[in-house]
């Protein structure tokens, strides 16, 4: 439960702010985080033991979530949490709790107290009091635009047929004369309303002044990412929607189920997997969940500190993903010489990935 608990309207008498004690902070950083595992996780994940440092000799207890993270009781009695991977910190218990229920400060700390959720009357004024909500202004299909956005799909980014239509028979994408515009929807709702929008033109435009390729439509909301159901248990989640595509592709390539795929719309995105209901389900009935990750470069070389950064961001969204107890992923690379989905696409691959678990 994250900030979406907070958002209840059903509370009916006002609740005075509180705040926390120095020892009630100190309790939450100083307490065994296995109850709250024993929660949230499956039970045969978690792994309790002794362990001895290599310096000194000095014992303490480690406690291991398989395939997810680690957490350690350090010297002063504090526990701290780290990515399975070693890659990226979660830091204390309440950093930790913070990072995979995507919540605020009070509800980690009354979480881990095992104290009921309380909305105070100041936080419930601050979500009950919104901005009307305004949704990105798609423009339709230009006339005449449809033949270019689609020679611009299949000759110069090698796309089917069939993976075009996905998009045009799912309404999700619009062609005006510049670029190809792709829609998010909500799923949540029966009018599947359009909520994130972005544009990828066929030549850099300036925007702003900025070239780009690329931009989000104004209003644009990433809780709601492209999506496109498959005909198999499998969700491969990637960064953009023409390497979505090209990943459907390259399973039709091989005859094998074409996957569900989700475009996030950026390496650091992953807050749809917990406040996107819909998406969310999606994740846990899946049999299987790959991210695709990309091979970085810088003037077409390979740039090992950016690597770094994004797979990082890959292992995060990974933990998030496992937290809400869907299968954990497998990142997924392709083949070396090709960035992403869709120069593996068009350099025409044999689907052998590279693969990088969580662990």
């Amino acid at each position: 439960m994250g900030l979406d608990h907070f958002k209840k309207k059903s509370f009916t008498k006002k609740i005075e702010p509180r705040k926390f004690s120095d020892d009630e902070i100190r309790a939450c950083k100083e307490m065994s985080p296995l109850a709250y595992f024993q929660r949230k996780f499956n039970l045969g994940q978690i792994k309790v033991k002794d362990v001895s440092s290599a310096a000194g000799g000095i014992r303490y207890t480690q406690i291991e979530v398989e395939g997810i993270l680690r957490a350690d009781n350090a010297k002063d009695g504090k526990w701290l949490s780290v990515h399975w991977s070693g890659g990226s910190g979660l830091g204390d218990n309440i950093s930790m709790v913070i990072e995979l229920d995507n919540c605020s400060f009070p509800y980690a700390v009354r979480t881990l107290l095992n104290l009921p959720a309380i909305t105070t009357e100041i936080e419930m004024q601050r979500h009950e009091t919104k901005k009307v909500q305004e949704y990105p202004r798609v423009p339709p299909t230009e006339s005449g635009a449809v033949a270019v956005g689609r020679d611009y799909l299949q000759r110069r980014r090698c796309l089917s047929d069939e993976a075009i239509r996905d998009l045009e028979e799912n309404d999700l994408i619009r062609y005006v004369s510049n670029g190809v515009i792709f829609l998010g929807r909500d799923y949540n709702v029966d009018q599947k309303t359009i909520r994130c929008a972005s544009i990828r033109y066929f030549e850099p435009q300036a925007v702003e002044n900025t070239i780009c390729n690329k931009r989000d439509l104004q209003h644009s909301v990433k809780l709601f990412p492209l999506y496109i159901k498959g005909d198999g248990d499998k969700v491969c989640i990637c960064e953009g929607v023409i390497n979505a595509m090209s990943v459907r592709d390259l399973h039709r390539r091989r005859g094998e189920s074409v996957p569900t795929v989700i475009a996030t719309g950026g390496v650091s995105v992953n807050a749809f997997v917990t406040k996107n209901a819909f998406l969310r389900d999606a994740l846990k009935a899946a049999g299987r969940v790959e991210i695709i990750g990309e091979n970085e470069t810088s003037d077409n070389l390979p740039d090992p500190l950016k690597q770094a950064r994004t797979d990082a961001e890959r292992r995060k969204l990974a933990v998030v993903i496992a937290g809400i107890g869907a299968p954990v992923p497998l990142i997924v690379y392709p083949p070396s010489g090709c960035k992403d989905a869709n120069d593996w696409l068009r350099a025409d691959h044999q689907l052998v990935p590279d693969t990088k678990g969580v662990s």
